[in-house]
């Protein structure tokens, strides 16, 4: 089976995305009997996601290719029952693949922690002031240091109470 889907059809991938109409993804399942009488689903799936870059909030085009082999179970019991290094998934309770969800579970597993441009000149500032300039990355933020002193001022209070 292979199909295209579109990732907003996928409610907690879309959550994620900073823009579903610009992301696409295509699925390919094939099933098979596995080594322990059990199902095998093949899962490849490819196409382009659009993510929110962490340093600038700007979409970022992020490819996704891969590549996964899951055994069908019916219960725990089953996959823990599985000869290393088969990863499972669950069967639903009418016993049926639940094959979006298995789709979007994989595709979330993937995704990057912090998804960032490759560039950092690509970015541009989060607010509206600057839109469209680049982010100077050459100047180094203030940084605010609320108990740089303490040590200082608890000595102090030391030496007053001597």
């Amino acid at each position: 089976m292979a199909d295209s889907i579109p990732p907003a059809g996928l409610p907690r991938l879309a959550g994620v995305l900073a823009d579903a109409a610009g992301s696409r993804l295509d699925v390919s399942l094939r099933l098979r009997a596995g080594p322990e009488a059990l199902p095998v689903a093949e899962l490849r799936v490819t196409g382009l996601l659009s993510l929110p870059c962490q340093r600038c909030l700007c979409a970022m085009p992020w490819a996704v290719d891969f590549e996964v082999t899951l055994t069908a179970v019916p219960d725990e019991a089953a996959a823990d029952g599985l000869a290393d290094p088969f990863d499972s998934v669950l069967l639903d309770a009418d016993g049926a693949l639940p094959l979006w969800s298995m789709v979007e579970d994989e595709i979330l597993a993937m995704l990057p922690l912090a998804p960032v441009h490759g560039d950092a000149g690509v970015c541009v500032p989060a607010d509206d002031d600057g839109a469209g300039e680049a982010v100077d990355q050459g100047v180094a933020p203030r940084v605010n240091r609320p108990f740089a002193g303490l040590a200082a001022l608890q000595a102090e209070a030391g030496r007053k109470k001597q």
